[in-house]
């Protein structure tokens, strides 16, 4: 097995394992606790693996994990390599003035913010909130005069032992939809700071833009490949009552509203596991006729079970004949675009990838018998999105700040000469394929393998040597021990003797008080370290924000 590696020892309260979207990587969630003081507030970081599999570094740190809720926050988004969406906690600004500090100085309850990354976790980035809103009230940012940003519950909310909130969902099948429940805030403001605003929200795009499709919580399910959205009602903290099913065929545009004969409190939407069909099972409970005059009890009913309500919906039958069999001028090249204004296609790990999906205004339907073609990708010259900090730095603005050598752990894979560090700190997101390398990180080839004419023999003559010269040393020092035994045995006096043993005291003595010494620097601050710098290396310390720049937020 390959020895895995992280910049720091960690104090854990437990991991989780995330595979990265090509299968051949993982990504590390540490879970840990954060003492400020008053209380312990739970925390995750994460931390990325690179192309090496085995080398990880700090992506993200203080990622939302609830007080009763059974996972962190962060979610890969699916058929799209290197998108993934992460909750982050920050002090709230005090006295109105908008500045984060560090989490283990703040009293209060941390403010939480998404988070989304488009290169793997090499660069996060606060996700702008619509610039139109279909409901007018999940715009709680009208007046206000700063920055406006959406903010999507994670699974922490859906599994939380309290009231569930539906999280971010993707689906593989459909490649570029992403749904949640969640709120926009001005800065300042983060998640839940504003429950009456709690909306739906769909991209289309891959996460670049958003739009809100329901006013309060909404559970959702993509179907026939993605070409169909299905949501209902969702109780949400409300505990509303869904009497309609809603679905989609233009990628959430135009919505079209079923009633439903009998009102149920929604649990979930089910799809058969590849999602081929444009049918789904809506299922919940039965409720009171004091919330919807089409629940099935009695507002005074006392009977203790619930009774189980499921509906199948089957899109394809509702629509009858004004949907067929799509053909193949019925689909478009879907790429995620660069910016919400710039639909140029973006690169994303070093490529731009085309992925065939149904046109957004095609009245037709994939079909279960759609095959998708392999995505269509073109080479993108290497940027600095394709890097992220190598292992032993730390992202520090747009450069990568070394870790205090005093505190970083044993790492075979590096003294091996397996890996060569980049001097500038960086190397190539995992599964990245940019191209010209050398104009962003001039020292290696991002991948660990030096290309600046340095030894790239990977450790192999430096460990012969090594062993040669360890022979040496040991031949030579028993040569010099048989001389002297010699000396001590047969030719030495009383007098030589008790020189010696001074002597030897002496060098004892010495080399003790060295020893110590050299412990005490070890366990010590290294010089030139501030208190707040300890957190660079410490167990999952915190590091303040506009020093440590872990995330840009512009």
């Amino acid at each position: 097995g390959r020895t895995t590696c992280l910049p720091v020892a960690l104090k854990q309260e437990g991991y989780e394992l995330m595979e990265t979207h090509d299968g051949t990587g993982a990504i590390v969630i540490v879970d840990f606790l954060i003492d400020n003081g008053f209380m312990d507030i739970p925390a995750s970081s994460v931390y990325t693996a690179g192309p090496h599999h085995a080398l990880f570094s700090l992506s993200l740190t203080d990622v939302y994990r609830a007080d009763f809720g059974f996972s962190t926050d962060f979610a890969r988004i699916e058929g799209l390599p290197g998108v993934y969406i992460a909750n982050q906690m920050v002090a709230r600004p005090v006295d109105d003035v908008d500045d984060y500090y560090d989490l283990s100085d703040s009293s209060g309850k941390p403010l939480v913010e998404s988070r989304i990354t488009f290169n793997g976790g090499g660069l996060w980035q606060r996700i702008p909130a619509p610039s139109y809103f279909n409901n007018p009230k999940c715009n709680r940012c009208s007046g206000s005069t700063t920055s406006c940003w959406l903010h999507l519950n994670g699974m922490s909310a859906w599994d939380s032992m309290s009231s569930t909130l539906p999280s971010v969902y993707s689906n593989p099948s459909a490649p570029g939809l992403i749904m949640a429940t969640g709120n926009v805030a001005p800065t300042g403001l983060g998640l839940d700071d504003d429950l009456d605003g709690t909306c739906t929200w769909l991209s289309s795009d891959g996460g670049v833009s958003w739009s809100d499709v329901g006013e309060g919580a909404y559970i959702y399910e993509y179907a026939d490949w993605g070409s169909t959205i299905i949501m209902a009602r969702h109780p949400g903290n409300k505990g509303t009552v869904a009497d309609e099913i809603r679905f989609s065929i233009d990628y959430g545009r135009c919505w079209v509203s079923i009633p439903l004969f009998t009102a149920l409190v929604v649990d979930n939407i089910r799809i058969e596991p590849d999602g081929q069909r444009p049918r789904v099972v809506v299922h919940g409970k039965a409720c009171r006729r004091s919330s919807n005059p089409n629940c099935s009890y009695l507002a005074n009913d006392t009977r203790t079970s619930v009774q189980g309500i499921m509906y199948m919906v089957d899109v394809q039958q509702l629509m009858g004949t004004k949907m067929g069999q799509c053909a193949s001028t019925d689909y478009e090249m879907f790429s995620i675009p660069t910016s919400r204004l710039d639909k140029t296609p973006a690169c994303t790990l070093g490529k731009q990838m085309m992925i065939q999906r149904r046109g957004q205004d095609k009245l037709c339907f994939n079909g279960p018998d759609y095959k998708r073609p392999i995505p269509l990708n073109t080479t993108c010259n290497c940027t600095q999105a394709d890097v992220e900090c190598d292992y032993g730095f730390l992202r520090n603005g747009g450069k990568c700040s070394p870790l205090p050598k005093e505190r970083m752990p044993h790492c075979p894979t590096l003294e091996s000469g397996s890996y060569h560090v980049s001097k500038i700190g960086k190397r190539l997101v995992h599964a990245d394929v940019c191209e010209g390398v050398q104009n962003i990180i001039p020292d290696t080839d991002g991948k660990g393998t030096r290309t600046d004419g340095g030894d790239d023999s990977g450790g192999g003559g430096r460990k012969h040597s090594a062993l040669f010269g360890f022979f040496m040393f040991m031949l030579v020092s028993a040569v010099l021990l048989g001389i002297f035994f010699s000396w001590w045995r047969f030719l030495a006096t009383e007098s030589h003797k008790d020189s010696v043993r001074d002597v030897a005291s002496l060098l004892v003595s010495l080399c003790v008080g060295a020893y110590y010494w050299v412990v005490e620097k070890i366990r010590g601050r290294p010089s030139g370290i501030q208190e707040h710098d300890l957190g660079y290396f410490q167990p999952l310390g915190e590091v303040p924000e506009q020093e440590a720049g872990i995330f840009t937020l512009k």
